[in-house]
C-alpha cells in the first residue's frame, strides 16, 4: 500500500501544480482508498496518508473511487513504469 499512497500523494501534488480545482482519483487498493476516506485519526508512521489529507484541502472537491484491478491495467502498467524510472533514478 505503501507505493500506491506515494502514487496518489504525487498526483495530488502535481494537480496542485496544475492548479486543479476538483479532483477524482481512481485506486485499484481497496484498502488505501478506504484508509484515506475513513475520518478516523491517522496513525501510520511515515505521514503519507496525512500528507495526502492536507493536500485534498487545496481543492474544492476530491472524490477517491476504487476499480477493480483487472478493469486498472493500463494505469497499472503506468504506476510500475513510473517505480522503475524512480528506482533507475536512485
Amino acid at each position: 500500500m505503501a507505493y500506491q499512497a506515494l502514487a496518489v500523494k504525487t498526483a495530488l501534488l502535481e494537480a496542485v501544480r496544475m492548479g486543479l480545482r476538483t479532483l477524482t482519483i481512481w485506486s485499484d487498493s481497496q484498502s488505501l482508498i478506504t484508509a484515506i476516506t475513513s475520518r478516523g485519526r491517522i496513525t501510520e508512521p511515515f505521514g503519507v496518508l496525512y500528507d495526502i489529507e492536507h493536500l485534498c484541502n487545496s481543492f474544492s472537491a476530491v472524490s477517491f473511487r476504487h476499480v477493480p484491478r483487472l478493469k486498472n491495467t493500463e494505469a497499472d502498467a503506468l504506476a510500475k513504469l513510473a517505480l522503475m524510472n524512480l528506482i533507475d533514478s536512485v
